[in-house]
């Protein structure tokens, strides 16, 4: 699905430049618009861009907070 009709960037590269971000939410926006330029031209695709980053963070916490409970379970032992 293309997300960026300025700089032709579409929600698989986002998701990939996403894989290796860190940082804040607005942080990885910017590691967006850095690497893709996308929404850095006429602004039409940040809504849609910051939905992908929260959306794509929102998973990241609820894996990493997973990940905590299984780490503490094994561990508590």
């Amino acid at each position: 699905k293309q997300v960026c009709s300025c700089f032709d960037v579409g929600e698989a590269q986002i998701t990939g430049v996403l894989d290796h971000a860190a940082g804040t939410v607005d942080a990885k926006l910017a590691q967006l618009q850095a690497e893709l330029r996308c929404g850095t031209h006429c602004g039409s695709c940040l809504p849609e861009l910051r939905r992908i980053v929260r959306l794509k963070n929102k998973r990241h916490e609820a894996c990493d907070a997973a990940i905590g409970i299984q780490k503490a379970f094994f561990f508590e032992f």
